[in-house]
């Protein structure tokens, strides 16, 4: 098996060593150690694991983890300094995935492939390697997608860890719909981010919409239409929902919901209201406290130790991680927060609280929902109280 079969997904095995690899402290061992079933180069099959490998042979040959070996290579170059990149359990620079990058900075690097390689007159990658990567090298597939082949953009054949696409383009192609799209034919590069289930559909609309409207020179002044675009958007923005906030809000506002035991962790929260309907979220997974701020109505960003309710927060490394929130209240006594961590794609949180309030303590029905994409919904219900008096 050589570094081109990896390259090409075509490393013989009929599975990809990924899951069984999420348990182990050698992920380079158990990729080396799965079976191959096929010639190395003789059959597609795509392979996360593969595109890992790649990083940890750089990172062999080189004694620099992928990120920093790129660093002054390629994003420094590129003016790119707000990324970083998930490491596996032993240290590498995981490869297949977890590079987060700005889509405007996406839009770069797409820039780049576009023009060979070149940018600013220097020659950042041989332009060999650019034709060489983005050219068909082999059939790729995608059993999943039912698409019959002429519109099926991962039949279309695959490079050096690019995939080909309709309309001569390729791309690099990223878990729920993340995309730098490259038509050379229409010197142009397309970026879209996105939490897509059907990532086929999300291209379909490149191919319908976008492509056709491209023009080899620009068009002319429209004010007519222009006028009728700025009047179209105005009437697409929502208003921010005027509520008042429920009797039940000054209530529970800075006391402790005592949660009960349960799979999520969660031991206890604290919700704290303002007067201008701001909320600031205590979380407690046991000893550690975790803050998250949600507006009514409205996103909120903010930073915390937490990478999903589902798990206690993240210590000692230093990092934040950027969530933005929002809620609102169903009736006088429901009310829902919704989280979305900003530098995830696929997965949104939802706690949704019902309150009853029974002598001296409100008992809280807490429902904690999490979605991911391709997954669907996966629902808890934890039980807590609030002691109205000491």
């Amino acid at each position: 098996m050589t570094v081109e079969h990896l390259l090409k997904m075509a490393t013989g095995m009929n599975t990809d060593p990924l899951f069984g690899a999420r348990s182990s402290k050698n992920w380079p061992k158990t990729f080396l150690s799965s079976a191959v079933e096929n010639k190395p180069g003789s059959v597609f099959k795509y392979n996360n694991m593969a595109t890992f490998m790649l990083s940890a042979i750089v990172q062999k040959a080189t004694g620099e983890k992928l990120a920093a070996y790129l660093k002054p290579r390629l994003f420094d170059p590129l003016g790119i300094t707000n990324y970083s990149w998930d490491e596996t359990p032993e240290g590498y620079t995981f490869g297949a995935i977890g590079l987060k990058l700005l889509s405007h900075d996406m839009a770069k690097f797409g820039q780049l492939l576009l023009q060979k390689g070149l940018w600013k007159g220097k020659q950042l990658v041989p332009s060999a390697w650019v034709e060489a990567a983005t050219s068909f090298q082999i059939q790729g597939n995608a059993p999943e997608n039912p698409t019959p082949r002429e519109f099926n953009d991962w039949e279309q054949g695959y490079g050096y860890q690019f995939w080909r696409g309709r309309c001569n383009s390729y791309r690099a192609d990223g878990l729920g719909g993340q995309f730098i799209i490259v038509l050379p034919e229409k010197d142009a590069v397309v970026v879209l981010t996105a939490a897509a289930a059907n990532t086929q559909k999300e291209l379909d609309l490149v191919w319908k919409h976008l492509v056709p409207a491209m023009y080899d020179k620009a068009l002319p002044e429209n004010k007519q239409a222009l006028s009728g675009l700025n009047n179209r958007i105005e009437g697409l923005s929502a208003p921010r929902p005027v509520q008042m906030a429920p009797d039940m809000a000054k209530k529970i506002s800075g006391k402790t919901i005592q949660v009960a035991q349960n799979e999520v962790g969660i031991t206890g929260l604290k919700i704290h209201f303002d007067d201008r309907d701001n909320m600031k979220i205590e979380l407690y997974h046991g000893d550690e406290k975790s803050e998250i701020k949600a507006d009514l109505g409205d996103w909120e960003r903010s930073q915390t130790k937490l990478k999903s309710l589902a798990s206690p927060p993240v210590v000692n490394t230093g990092a934040l991680i950027k969530v933005a929130s929002m809620y609102d209240w169903y009736n006088d006594s429901s009310l829902t927060i919704s989280l979305r961590f900003v530098e995830e794609s696929i997965r949104e949180e939802n706690l949704i609280l019902r309150f009853e309030e029974v002598g001296s303590e409100i008992k809280v029905n807490i429902e904690h929902k999490n979605y991911v994409e391709f997954l669907g919904v996966q629902s808890r219900v934890m039980e807590g109280k609030i002691a109205l008096r000491d």
